[in-house]
C-alpha cells in the first residue's frame, strides 16, 4: 500500500497528510488534536469530506481552544496550541516535555479535589469518567488530584 495514508484525517499531522513518513511529533500532533476535542467539546477541524478537513489540516490555523472554552487555562491553551502546530519544529520535542509542561500547568480555579490520600477510589473513578466525557472541570479536578498525588509522592 505505498502512498496509502493509514489513520483517521481528523488526527493526522499535516506532514504526514503531506506524505512524509510519521514520526513521533505526528502522534503529538494526535495527542494535541485529542486534547483539544477533549477540552473544547468539538473537533479541531470539522468539514463534509476527509478531504476537505486534510485540506484544513494542512492550509487552516486552528482557533486556540480557549476560544471556544475561555476558562481552559492559558498554560493548557498555550500547551495544546503548541501540538497542534503546523510546523513540527513549533511542536513539544518529546512526549516527556509534554508530561512536564502538564505537571506544571497552572489550572484554572475551581473546586479544589480531596488530596489524593484522603481520595476514595470512587471519587477518582468519578473524575475519570466524567475527564473521559469531555467534562473539562472533572478533567481540570482530575489533574489537580494526580498533581497533588505526585505532591505527596514526591515528600514521601
Amino acid at each position: 500500500m505505498t502512498g496509502a495514508l493509514l489513520g483517521s484525517p481528523h488526527y493526522m499531522a499535516p506532514e504526514q497528510l503531506s506524505g512524509q513518513t510519521p514520526t513521533h511529533s505526528c502522534d503529538l500532533y494526535a495527542l494535541g488534536v485529542s486534547l483539544y476535542e477533549l477540552l473544547t467539546g468539538r473537533p479541531l477541524f470539522t468539514a463534509d469530506s476527509a478531504y476537505a478537513v486534510i485540506a484544513m489540516h494542512l492550509s487552516t490555523t486552528p482557533e486556540p481552544p480557549s476560544s471556544h472554552r475561555p476558562a481552559i487555562p492559558s498554560d493548557i491553551d498555550n500547551l495544546i496550541t503548541s501540538l497542534i502546530a503546523k510546523d513540527p519544529a513549533g511542536r513539544p520535542l518529546t512526549a516527556k516535555d509534554v508530561a512536564a509542561r502538564l505537571r506544571t500547568a497552572h489550572l484554572a480555579p475551581g473546586p479544589t479535589p480531596v488530596p489524593a490520600a484522603e481520595a476514595s477510589e470512587t471519587d477518582e473513578q468519578h473524575l475519570q469518567r466524567a475527564a473521559e466525557a469531555g467534562d473539562s472541570d472533572a478533567m481540570f479536578s482530575l489533574a489537580r488530584l494526580l498533581k497533588e498525588a505526585d505532591r505527596i509522592d514526591e515528600a514521601e
